[in-house]
């Protein structure tokens, strides 16, 4: 899945549901073959449930260094920012979701084949890099968030689809079945 979520209170938003030949697709992205990319589906965890909570078990891992503070906030810290990428709490569990994860080691961060931009949200300044995926040739169908006039967004997701040469019908835009969440 391809998730587009508007962030207000309109509840709009869009999902793209992919076909099997995203990882294909990526292959053939200029550059992208030399760093390290990966597919992953997301784990879902009960935060409420120590035995699913994964964050409660490194902090019982990391209770063998609690003479040493600074190793212990390193390794969490190491942990946290990888496992943002890999987990959502199980409430959302009927997504399914996958996510694309490009792992860019530092010192490549200045090659020329891929450039860093860095866009501000809620405060934060956040890199991301900015690729073309082929997505004419493996989307196969979307899905509109929780909208009050559905059947406009059909329309107009239908027509804008139909002019920019996309494979997906009117019948292939659904509305969602999952209530607006914030």
């Amino acid at each position: 899945m391809w998730n587009y979520y508007i962030k207000d209170e309109s509840g709009a938003g869009y999902n793209i549901e992919m076909t099997g030949v995203l990882r294909n697709g990526l292959y053939r992205i200029d550059g992208l073959n030399s760093y390290n990319w990966g597919i992953c589906k997301i784990d879902y965890v009960d935060v409420d449930n120590d035995d699913d909570n994964i964050f409660y078990r490194w902090i019982q891992e990391l209770a063998r260094y609690s003479d040493n503070i600074d190793t212990v906030r390193k390794i969490l810290s190491h942990y946290m920012m990888r496992a943002q990428l890999m987990y959502k709490h199980s409430c959302f569990k009927h997504e399914h979701e996958v996510r694309f994860v490009l792992y860019l080691p530092r010192h490549l961060a200045r090659s020329p084949k891929i450039r860093i931009d860095y866009t501000e949200k809620k405060g934060l300044i956040i890199p991301y890099i900015d690729m073309t995926i082929p997505v004419k040739e493996i989307a196969r169908s979307i899905t509109v968030g929780a909208l009050v006039h559905f059947d406009d967004a059909r329309d107009g997701i239908a027509t804008l689809l139909a002019e920019r040469g996309y494979p997906i019908g009117e019948e292939d835009v659904r509305s969602s079945r999952m209530p607006v969440r914030f």
